[in-house]
């Protein structure tokens, strides 16, 4: 509106955190990330029709903010469970008053997938760019992902690639594009495009379409609220939620949502255990 300000970011939220993404305000970037970021949206956008996006590792949340600026209607489910990058991406998200996109700090794995599942949400498309080698049961996420998902779009460094992610999960992974044809037979695998690493490596990112299984039939454009309130919602804040019809009635998870920041102290704590057990059961 005019003889309103601008909206603005806190550039000490940037200290010492790696930028991978473009920071975009009210359509503008503010700050230049380290990966091409239109480069791959352009990549991805002619295969995109709306709905309702995934987008895991969603890191400052750039192309869920792109997706809400290209299509008018349709929601996008924000997956970002590293603390700093959550809270830049909240902060993000705020200045933009960005109301189609939910922000979840839980970890993406197979249970987040069943959870889905279990709900009956679907989703028209699904990101998960340089992620899968932080995943450690990355092929029952994508299997189950499979289930309810109609184009998928995966990123992947090259199993040399020093220092990308968990080095066994990588070379578990091994090259992307034989992995994804094993696991998805029956639908079409494409290599779209690459990129060199913002590492110092000479082999290049792949970026790779699993296209739509047989018979897909677009979403209705909305996510299940009552199962994101189960995932560790960060962004929209406590207030949004509490205005909410469809779910006024859910008050314990209400109350355990966040108003500022993206972690409560039940959440904190709540991490620390999980932590605890898994480095237990890795030495059990």
């Amino acid at each position: 509106m005019p003889g309103m300000d601008a909206p603005t970011i806190d550039l000490a939220l940037f200290h010492n955190l790696s930028v991978y993404q473009d920071v975009r305000i009210a359509g503008r970037t503010v700050l230049k990330g380290a990966r091409d970021c239109e480069g791959r949206w352009n990549a991805i956008a002619p295969y995109l029709s709306g709905g309702v996006l995934l987008d895991v590792g969603a890191n400052f949340g750039w192309f869920g903010l792109r997706w809400c600026e290209t299509f008018e209607t349709g929601q996008v489910v924000s997956v970002e469970a590293d603390e700093r990058s959550a809270t830049v991406q909240q902060a993000v998200l705020a200045a933009n008053q960005a109301e189609r996109i939910f922000l979840l700090t839980a970890k993406a794995n197979a249970h987040m997938a069943q959870r889905w599942i279990d709900a009956g949400q679907r989703f028209d498309a699904v990101l998960l760019f340089s992620i899968l080698h932080w995943i450690r049961d990355h092929r029952a996420l994508l299997e189950g992902l499979a289930r309810i998902a109609g184009r998928m779009f995966i990123e992947q460094p090259h199993p040399s690639e020093s220092g990308a992610g968990d080095e066994q999960l990588r070379r578990e992974i091994g090259p992307i594009g034989p992995y994804l044809g094993e696991l998805f037979p029956d639908r079409s695998v494409v290599h779209l495009t690459s990129w060199a690493s913002h590492r110092e490596c000479e082999q290049p990112r792949e970026l790779w379409m699993v296209g739509e299984p047989a018979g897909w039939q677009p979403t209705n454009g909305s996510v299940d609220r009552a199962t994101l309130l189960d995932l560790e919602p960060a962004w929209p804040p406590r207030s949004w939620w509490q205005r909410q019809s469809d779910v006024r009635h859910l008050t314990r998870q209400l109350a355990a949502l966040p108003e500022h920041g993206v972690l409560t102290p039940r959440r904190r704590l709540q991490r620390g255990v999980r932590k605890i057990l898994g480095s237990l059961r890795r030495w059990f």
